[in-house]
């Protein structure tokens, strides 16, 4: 059994329960040799700067600049741009030591390249592998089963135990991630339901088990981006603007579903190595016309 006794008090605060489950040993996820590559980059140039007497700023700049070649067009390679870029403007502006923070974010950038999401439990059937730190991708997932319950009005930790009983009557393994979602209509974030997913969908049969929904979802995509650390409101919020900012660059693609978190990890996972991801289901859309290109408008030639 995965040992998640206490995750929904990442989501909503609540406070540790009396018991847990047992915890499995842990498998690590496969990482993508361009973000071993870039890291690479990133780990020799940081370590010429003590013996390199040229300026350490471009120094570092060009190797940023390799690192991000190798990320291409990913969340992660436009990060590193950006700290250049950042770094030269304080540069212009007198900052002596513009070099020493720009420095400072490359190793940060490192750490985050080489990290690997720790996984206490089976994925789902099918499902695709976590989405690496920082980035955001699209990505399907396959028809799957859960068995949901409602969070509002309710402490993080009692959806949990509700869920938890549910698996535990019924004999079914516990999977990562847990899912939870959050009102799309809300100024703050608030929390409607949270769900165990099944193994398998054909565990089990659908329908109401008291507190519980047992239900089948539809194949979907989404958008995802990976994050570290403790799974919090602010943490989600902060996904949610990247998400949005994403979207709103991609008119080909809108909202489907609310906002969901996907926790992976357990309170007994250091916040060093936790990890989650935040994601907005997706649907494609008809691209926008333009006035200036009448064949967009699909009449006829």
């Amino acid at each position: 059994m995965l040992n998640l006794a206490i995750l929904c008090a990442l989501a909503a605060g609540g406070g540790e329960p009396t018991a847990a489950p047992t915890a499995v040993a842990g498998e690590q996820a496969v990482m993508p040799s361009p973000r071993k590559r870039a890291a690479a980059h990133l780990e020799r140039g940081l370590a010429l700067l003590a013996t390199n007497d040229a300026d350490r700023l471009e120094a570092l700049a060009s190797v940023a600049q390799r690192a991000a070649d190798e990320l291409g067009e990913s969340r992660s390679a436009r990060l590193l741009r950006e700290a250049v870029e950042s770094a030269r403007l304080q540069d212009e502006a007198g900052a002596a030591d513009a070099w020493k923070e720009l420095a400072r974010t490359l190793e940060a950038r490192r750490r985050d390249l080489l990290f690997q999401p720790y996984l206490e439990a089976e994925l789902p059937t099918g499902f695709p592998a976590p989405t690496p730190v920082l980035d955001i991708e699209l990505k399907a997932y396959p028809a799957y089963r859960l068995a949901r319950t409602e969070m509002r009005g309710t402490r993080g930790n009692g959806a949990f135990w509700k869920l938890f009983q549910h698996i535990q009557s019924n004999d079914i393994a516990m999977t990562a991630p847990v899912e939870m979602t959050y009102d799309p209509t809300a100024d703050e974030l608030e929390g409607v339901a949270m769900a165990f997913l099944y193994g398998d969908p054909a565990i089990g049969e659908v329908g109401e088990r008291g507190a519980v929904d047992v239900l089948d979802v539809e194949p979907m995509q989404v958008v995802s981006i990976g994050c570290r650390g403790r799974l919090t409101d602010a943490r989600i919020q902060a996904a949610r603007r990247e998400l949005n900012s994403w979207l709103a660059a991609h008119p080909d693609l809108a909202a489907a579903a609310p906002l969901r978190a996907m926790g992976y990890n357990s309170p007994m996972v250091s916040d060093a190595r936790a990890y989650f991801e935040v994601q907005i289901p997706v649907r494609r859309v008809d691209p926008p016309v333009s006035p200036s290109n009448p064949s967009d408008s699909g009449a006829d030639s």
